[in-house]
């Protein structure tokens, strides 16, 4: 038995296409997703190598420790080991301030850079005695 072809209507296109609702709001969502994915695989870069902190500097650490925020910061904790003076702790930091700031912008900058990091970039230090109290804290900015 012959097979009958048989034609079948062409398909018009509809005029009722339905319109895209916001067609930047994926792109966005998106690209803050990657941001954040960026900064936190930074942040487990840096984790990766505090054991190279504890080597450098024997005995005057308990703990650093390496955090991000969703805003794109990136913190780093120090705690010492032994308890130092709360005055003396602030007039040194206050003195390396500038060495830390020189140190953000030819090191961690442009390292965060590198993991596709954008826009304006932060970075902040945080140095705590052992039991927790704060001796020093600053944020330096991308410039």
């Amino acid at each position: 038995p012959a097979v009958e072809e048989t034609e079948e209507a062409p398909v018009e296109p509809t005029t009722d296409a339905p319109e895209d609702p916001a067609p930047d709001a994926e792109p966005e969502i998106t690209d803050q997703t990657a941001q954040i994915a960026a900064l936190e695989a930074y942040a487990q870069a840096e984790r990766d190598s505090v054991a190279s902190i504890f080597d450098l500097y024997p005995g005057v650490y308990d703990s650093v420790e390496v955090f991000t925020a969703p805003t794109g910061s990136l913190s780093f904790e120090y705690t010492y080991t032994q308890a130092m003076d709360k005055d003396a702790a602030l007039e040194y930091f206050e003195g390396i301030k500038d060495q830390l700031m020189a140190q953000s912008n030819q090191t961690v900058f442009p390292a965060m850079r590198v993991f596709d990091i954008n826009g304006p970039l932060d970075v902040t230090y945080t140095y705590l005695n052992p039991d927790g109290t704060l001796l020093w804290e600053h944020t330096f900015f991308s410039n």
